[in-house]
């Protein structure tokens, strides 16, 4: 076929694999965006679906502008490689349906499904989305007029928070926490006492050290150098200051990670203090990305510096009294509790949403209403994903959802939760909660777990893990390795 020319053996074999659910393992330049694209081209010429049969998810809107050009490119090659007018035709046909198909980021599936759905999901039909700077600013103004309101009324957790933490500080605490409300809803929804905490950090004392971690991990020193980190790096990868960049980004990446066992997080941040020292010169860098590199290294390791002391506190073994970390992780969660109430009154006053909102509204109405599910599930027989390791829980569900999977509990009453998204089956295979495989056939995966550091938009590479375990016990189900590369090294 003229589509499959130019593909090496391992391309090849992805493109065309059977009807089964396929992962592709793919690493950086290996052409995983090339393969994705050819397979949809190919299911077009099998005859196994239609353009409007098809979703193809990517996480920027470029990527998938660039997704649709290729199809185009690759329709219209195979209508000028034929000599069969009729054929042709049916070719030609197929690129001006690319326009309406869904190939698009997973926040416009969203939009788009909403708009089609509003009034089963509750929604005002003409409601606005708010692009990633419109939310910022509504949300820091939102959450800082709710925590000094709270302030002026002497609310005893405002001020335990602020007392604790600062005023910045405490808005940056509440700021994450509600940024990721989806994987806190349960201390957002009924926010714990530091009594609730006290009573179950006793039954399992490994939960305070988990809720310190967690807490340093959430806090303005801690968020502010990681950030630079991954906004900055060095063009030489044998650079001793960008191997330093990296190794300490996988630390601090496994520090984070709350699906993680907690010992592995606490190896994880006990290692950040034995990496060597922070070179004075580089090669590769211009000095501003170097500068700002070396400092924020020099935050994570050196004696006297924030994030580095809490490190090493919470890394030695004392008999810390548990008290003022359960006051002050309850005053944080409510003040979280009542700062989301306003956000969401505010944007409900306005019929805004977030993206957040977009993924968590399709999530929960695919799971509760039939038959919005089997209408999904009727129009999308294919489910392609690019850059999968870039994709949290929410959005594996949503897309399972879509796949023809049936949801296995109702959103947001997932049972055995602890306090915190950390103490949620960290040991567990699977999440219970998850829906499970859709039907053989229709997922098509595409993604690289070593891309998994740079955690765009709240990425969680163990949700990449757990699908991989459940490709691999699922009967039929293809895994594909791309080893080969087409990026030049030094």
């Amino acid at each position: 076929l003229p589509l499959l020319h130019g593909l090496n053996p391992e391309q090849l074999a992805a493109v065309t694999l059977p009807q089964g659910h396929a992962l592709i393992l793919a690493g950086a330049g290996s052409g995983k965006t090339r393969v994705l694209t050819t397979r949809i081209a190919w299911l077009l010429h099998m005859g196994y679906a239609s353009p409007g049969g098809i979703m193809a998810v990517t996480f920027t809107n470029k990527a998938a502008r660039d997704m649709k050009a290729r199809l185009r490119r690759e329709c219209e090659r195979e209508a000028l490689a034929t000599d069969d007018a009729e054929t042709a035709a049916l070719w030609q046909h197929r690129a001006r349906q690319l326009e309406n198909a869904p190939i698009s980021t997973i926040h416009s599936f969203c939009t788009s499904l909403l708009r089609r759905y509003a009034l089963r999901a509750g929604l005002d039909p003409g409601f606005a989305v708010m692009d990633e700077v419109q939310h910022s600013l509504l949300l820091q103004e939102t959450l800082r007029r709710s925590l000094l309101d709270r302030l002026d009324a002497d609310e005893p957790s405002a001020a335990t928070a602020v007392a604790a933490l600062g005023l910045q500080g405490a808005l940056g605490a509440v700021s994450k926490l509600v940024r990721a409300r989806e994987a806190w809803q349960a201390e957002l929804d009924a926010p714990p006492t530091a009594a609730d905490l006290l009573a179950r950090w006793a039954a399992e004392q490994d939960s305070v050290t988990r809720e310190r971690l967690n807490l340093l991990v959430m806090s303005p020193a801690w968020t502010r150098h990681a950030a630079a980190l991954r906004e900055h790096r060095g063009s030489d990868s044998r650079d001793r200051l960008e191997g330093l960049r990296v190794d300490l980004l996988a630390l601090i990446g496994g520090a984070e990670s709350r699906a993680a066992a907690l010992p592995d997080r606490l190896a994880c941040l006990a290692r950040i203090s034995t990496l060597g020292n922070v070179p004075g010169k580089g090669q590769g860098w211009s000095e501003d990305d170097m500068a700002a590199v070396a400092e924020a290294c020099r935050h994570f390791k050196n004696k006297g510096k924030e994030p580095a002391d809490s490190i090493r506190d919470l890394c030695s073994d004392d008999d810390t009294d548990p008290t003022p970390a359960a006051e002050l992780t309850a005053a944080v969660y409510l003040e979280a509790h009542h700062a989301l109430n306003a956000f969401q009154q505010a944007k409900a006053e306005e019929a805004r949403l977030d993206y957040d909102d977009l993924q968590v509204l399709v999530r929960d109405l695919l799971a509760t209403n039939e038959r919005v599910r089997r209408d999904c599930h009727e129009r999308y027989r294919h489910v392609l994903v690019d850059e999968f390791q870039d994709t949290n829980a929410l959005q594996r569900d949503l897309l399972w959802l879509v796949a023809g999977a049936e949801p296995a509990s109702p959103p947001g009453h997932e049972a055995g939760r602890g306090v915190g998204p950390s103490s949620a089956g960290a040991e567990a295979d699977r999440d219970p909660a998850a829906p499970v495989l859709p039907p053989p056939g229709r997922l098509f995966v595409v993604g690289d777990a070593k891309q998994s550091i740079y955690r765009f938009r709240d990425a969680d590479v163990t949700v990449f893990d757990a699908v991989r375990r459940d490709f691999g016990a699922a009967e039929g189900s293809q895994r594909e390795r791309l080893a080969v590369t087409f990026r030049s090294h030094p």
